[in-house]
């Protein structure tokens, strides 16, 4: 069974360095260190092939090479843009940066990252949804928010990349609605969490709101529907999808000092959801399931926890890595993955190679 090996640090800070074991193993696991300033939470990363790009809000973008793990170089610092961002993504040989939705203006920068070690401004292009929560996924751009002239619904856009690319005021390519539905997307204004709360596989998009695990078919781009919804009693925090199973992150409020761990059956796209179980208790505040091949990762308070899923259905702890850093999030990239921490106004990550 393949396990957890090899890891390294961009940490946090000299001092945290000289104050703190960040990582209780051999010394072949710590490889580089390296100090970017942030003064907010990453909620995405970007990828282009050597080239590693962290939103770090009012720092602007930073670019570092990642093409020798043991020596890694910020290549590019505080490239400046005109708001505070905590999101980014690529397409192609575009860069998509973004705000947090929370503050204003809401534009989206478009970049031209064909030389990617220098990307160019394109330009700004601004979308209608308030709150909104963006993924992009092959062609598409997918955004759920709230439509300022339908306030008390939830509403789901989808634009052609392209088209983002294109122009500064983009035509949307479908439209779906869910009536009454704006409260929950309103109350996440201060947890956005966009990497964790809304993905997309297939033909089927996947979002957790406030109180409920939403399920749209979206294989008709024009006209996005919700198919099944299994309503919550408690908070959900954070979901990852290995189709036929989604894992939820839930807990009373994000305090509770028991998050857990759930299996949702969602094989049959129409229905409501199957509890199967629950994966795992936190015994703490957990952050950040995702999914990297036959793999589950959650993040919690000192410690990596690993799930072997090979089996979607019949979840095997295979590992739980003790790390003693600032929280952080999990962001996969083939043999890789990525734990990214903000401590004060510095940016720390941790890059796992999962595999012996």
């Amino acid at each position: 069974m393949k396990t957890l090996s090899k890891i390294f640090f961009i940490l946090t800070s000299p001092l945290l360095f000289a104050s703190c074991i960040f990582w209780q193993a051999t010394s072949d696991r710590l490889l580089s260190s390296l100090v970017i300033n942030s003064s907010d939470d990453v909620e995405t990363i970007g990828i282009s092939g050597d080239y590693l790009y962290f939103p770090c809000g009012r720092y602007g973008l930073s670019i570092i090479d990642i093409s020798d793990p043991t020596s890694l170089t910020e290549i590019g610092a505080n490239y400046p843009l005109d708001q505070e961002i905590g999101n980014v993504a690529v397409s192609g040989s575009f860069l998509f940066a973004w705000n947090r939705q929370k503050y204003s203006p809401k534009n989206i920068h478009v970049l031209d990252i064909s030389n990617p070690a220098s990307p160019s401004l394109v330009h700004k292009a601004r979308t209608v949804l308030d709150y909104s929560h963006r993924v992009i996924s092959g062609d598409y751009w997918y955004e759920l928010g709230i439509d300022p002239s339908s306030p008390d619904d939830m509403t789901l856009d989808i634009y052609q990349v392209s088209e983002i690319v294109s122009s500064t005021t983009p035509v949307r390519y479908g439209r779906g609605t869910v009536p009454g539905q704006g409260s929950r997307i309103r109350k996440l204004e201060d947890e956005l969490r966009e990497g964790e709360r809304i993905s997309v596989q297939g033909d089927h998009l996947y979002f957790i709101s406030d109180f409920s695990f939403m399920v749209f078919d979206v294989s008709d781009k024009t006209t996005p529907i919700l198919t099944a919804e299994k309503p919550y009693d408690l908070t959900q925090f954070a979901v990852a999808v290995k189709d036929p199973c989604a894992y939820v992150l839930y807990g009373l409020n994000d305090d509770q000092e028991d998050n857990k761990l759930q299996l949702l059956d969602i094989t049959d796209k129409t229905s409501p959801p199957l509890e199967n179980g629950i994966i795992e208790s936190i015994g703490g505040i957990g952050r950040s399931p995702v999914v990297s091949g036959d793999y589950l990762f959650l993040r919690k308070e000192g410690a990596i926890i690993v799930h072997d899923i090979s089996d979607p259905f019949n979840p095997q702890l295979v590992d739980r890595l003790s790390v003693r850093i600032n929280w952080g999030k999990l962001f996969p990239f083939g043999d890789y993955m990525f734990v990214v921490s903000q401590y004060d106004e510095l940016l720390g990550v941790v890059l796992v190679s999962p595999y012996r």
